[in-house]
């Protein structure tokens, strides 16, 4: 008699790519395009963290900056078990900067939501 394994849990996936912009239109572009890639995520069975989501016009009239949000975005990052890379995360510093640190904690990547696996696939 075979056994059949249990089900896995899901991974939690922080989505990395870019939110800054020239201009408003540009930022709420990159917002929307990494809340889509974190809905696909979830629709997968996982978890999905968006930092863009969390703290979108934070940098408004706060005295907050971008150290802050790049020191926050890393602390989140080591929370999670994989990345998922945003499209035109190429272009951006910081996502940059979160698929290395996400290489030297050797976690899964996917460059794109259609690498992430169902998570009972695992």
């Amino acid at each position: 008699m075979t056994q059949r394994r249990p089900p896995m849990p899901p991974l939690v996936i922080y989505v990395a790519g870019p939110y800054s912009g020239p201009d408003q239109d540009a930022i709420d572009r990159n917002v929307a395009a990494a809340a889509a890639v974190g809905q696909e995520i979830m629709r997968l069975g996982h978890v999905a963290l968006v930092p863009h989501t969390m703290t979108h016009n934070w940098d408004h009239g706060t005295g907050l900056v971008y150290k802050d949000f790049i020191r926050c975005d890393l602390a989140l990052l080591r929370c999670c078990n994989a990345i998922c890379m945003v499209d035109g995360w190429e272009s951006s510093p910081g996502a940059v900067g979160e698929l290395h640190e996400a290489r030297r904690l050797v976690m899964p990547v996917y460059m794109g939501v259609e690498e992430v696996p169902w998570a009972d696939e695992r």
